[in-house]
């Protein structure tokens, strides 16, 4: 059986449709013992799966000796006992590790950042798809923080668990783009890292004006990218990448109008705001000021972190 693992798995959690969950007394006997014939008779590309000595596929194995050592293959062993919700299902020939696993794996192989920023995306509305013409795919989230969470409470003492659960408070759910995950980790991380230290928002916050109020904004909802409800800051990322068009131009303007009539305080973000560092540091200021947070000292050495930390996440590529 062939275990799909790590970057291909990453990849491949990008795309619809979704690997199925199994239960643990359905994980295949054979799932960490591959064979070169197996291998030779699956039909990788109907699975979305790519393979070339360039990218050669991960495939995951239970000891070494069932290691495969081929041109377009990468096999990766796990030993230990699988912890429950670690396996799902390809197809008949083919599994994949879970959202859960995938994340225990790639954390020592990521920096803090990035981790944060897998986690993110495994947790949001959205795949990384590198070369698509918007470098990403929207679909559901495949996990969630709690999932997570309580994923890495089974895996004691297994490779990986420590710089997952470091990483893991500032996962949050719901993102809907690469970019509102970027502005989330450069808000919010530690400032020794180059991110400014602010509360964490809620992603995609959903506000449902009642009686009244949703007679005043004629509608029923508004979904927040970034929202702190406890001070009603609203942060909304709209960028040429991602929304296009008038229609799209007039619905961003009519829900931030619809939010300010409901006394929210809304902030709109640019692509060009995020990746220019004077502009940014204005950003951040106005955030943390509608926040009353303490004042951000900017020194060119904090500047110089967030720049690199920005451009950490930026080139992230699977």
């Amino acid at each position: 059986m062939i275990t799909v693992t790590d970057g291909s798995a990453w990849r491949r959690w990008a795309f619809l449709p979704t690997p199925r969950r199994i239960g643990d007394d359905d994980v295949p006997g054979d799932w960490g013992r591959p064979t070169n014939e197996e291998l030779q008779a699956v039909d990788l590309h109907s699975y979305r799966l790519s393979v070339s000595p360039v990218r050669p596929l991960d495939i995951l194995t239970c000891s070494p000796k069932a290691r495969l050592y081929t041109k377009t293959v990468c096999s990766h062993s796990f030993s230990a006992p699988l912890p429950a919700g670690s396996i799902c299902r390809l197809g008949s020939d083919v599994c994949i590790v879970s959202p859960e696993l995938l994340f225990l794996r790639m954390a020592p192989k990521l920096s803090f950042a990035q981790r944060i920023a897998l986690g993110m995306e495994l947790c949001g509305r959205y795949g990384v798809i590198p070369g698509d013409e918007t470098g990403f795919a929207k679909r559901p989230p495949v996990t969630s923080v709690k999932k997570i969470e309580a994923y890495l409470g089974r895996c004691h003492g297994l490779y990986g668990v420590g710089p997952a659960r470091e990483a893991l408070p500032w996962v949050l759910d719901n993102s809907r783009s690469p970019m509102e995950s970027v502005l989330a980790i450069l808000l919010t991380i530690g400032r020794r890292r180059g991110g400014c230290h602010l509360p964490l928002p809620k992603l995609n916050y959903t506000v449902r004006p009642e009686g009244d109020q949703r007679r005043l904004v004629r509608q029923d909802h508004f979904d927040i990218d970034l929202a702190w409800p406890e001070r009603m800051l609203a942060v909304e990322y709209n960028s040429d990448d991602y929304h296009e068009g008038d229609d799209k131009r007039r619905s961003d303007a009519g829900r931030d109008n619809g939010l300010e009539a409901l006394g929210w305080t809304v902030v709109s973000v640019t692509s060009d705001q995020v990746m220019d560092d004077g502009k940014l540091t204005v950003l951040s200021r106005q955030i943390a000021s509608l926040l009353n947070w303490h004042d951000l000292t900017m020194s060119d050495a904090f500047v110089k972190r967030r720049a690199a930390l920005r451009g950490e996440l930026m080139r992230m590529s699977w």
